[in-house]
């Protein structure tokens, strides 16, 4: 069976490897470029990826998602321990504050990674690129789906896609793996069919991340328990890859607030900081904030800085 999954993301890679390893022929369309030769550091430091818009925010890759990669992808954490992966529990902080009486049988299966996420995708797409029966075709955007025979009275069947350069690429079956933006649910609506069932809610959450590296020979210190919470600002405090430490800090409120306080004009009102890209400033193309807006709506930025000696 010919599948074509539409995003090269974490989903859309370890489904592609695992579909290849049954058998299946797999072609993966993603619109962004790939990660740029040299490791997980090149990817952190010069892979553009405007797909995602938490690219560069921390991912903590929860038990069941490592139980998963250590079943099926072991090849995928084995990539990520050359780069410099830190295992950690989610008992730990409970065990070292003395909340839990000590360790017990099965905490293991409490196991989880906090990782950068450049370097989560580079390590998909490595193993993705070496495994049989897997293409993966970057900066190849899908336009709108194909229309085969119906197999069901008055209801479309998705035979295939075009390509933003207008190529049809067909498949036995399509499958969306483009994220929380996919416009798969707009071109099943042009089709005829009803398209998914979409909830939406804007929050007005706003984040921001700054990444610590630790010296030479010391790990990155983490308090027990990770999550602070001020009156209009909670941290997080992880410690990832290769001696990187992150802190996020969340808001409920405008951005406006946070981005007065660092004298910079809120996330869609100015443009990013000509500092370059060691400055965690707003990123293009955010939602202008309540003061900006004459009091409608709230901020909706999402970015990250790049790491930092410390």
């Amino acid at each position: 069976m010919h599948v074509l999954v539409i995003g090269a993301g974490p989903t859309g890679l370890a489904l592609a490897v695992m579909l290849a390893r049954d058998g299946n022929r797999v072609t993966v369309l993603e619109r962004d470029a790939g990660p740029p030769p040299g490791g997980g550091e090149a990817a952190w430091e010069s892979w553009p990826r405007p797909g995602v818009g938490q690219f560069r925010h921390p991912h903590l890759l929860l038990p069941a998602v490592f139980r998963t990669l250590r079943t099926e992808l072991p090849e995928v954490l084995d990539e990520l321990t050359g780069m410099g992966l830190r295992q950690g529990n989610l008992l730990e902080g409970a065990l070292r504050s003395g909340v839990l009486d000590g360790p017990r049988a099965g905490d293991e299966r409490f196991t989880m990674m906090d990782v950068r996420r450049p370097l989560f995708e580079a390590a998909l797409d490595t193993v993705a690129g070496r495994t049989a029966g897997v293409t993966v075709r970057r900066r190849t955007a899908v336009r709108a789906l194909l229309a085969g025979r119906e197999r069901a009275p008055r209801q479309p069947h998705v035979a295939g896609v075009v390509t933003a350069d207008g190529e049809a690429v067909f498949a036995d079956l399509v499958v969306d793996a483009a994220g929380r933006d996919s416009p798969v649910g707009r071109m099943l609506r042009e089709l005829g069919a009803p398209g998914p069932v979409e909830e939406r809610d804007e929050t007005g959450f706003l984040a921001y991340t700054r990444y610590f590296r630790a010296g030479p020979g010391t790990e990155p210190g983490v308090p027990p328990w990770p999550s602070t919470h001020y009156e209009s600002v909670s941290t997080v405090s992880c410690a990832g890859d290769a001696g990187i430490r992150s802190v996020p800090a969340g808001t409920g409120r405008c951005g406006h607030c946070v981005a007065s306080r660092r004298g910079t004009r809120c996330c869609a009102c100015s443009p990013p900081s000509p500092a370059g890209p060691e400055e965690d400033g707003p990123s293009p193309g955010s939602s202008p904030c309540r003061e900006c807006r004459g009091g409608t709506g709230a901020s909706s930025w999402t970015g990250g800085p790049w790491p930092r000696e410390s």
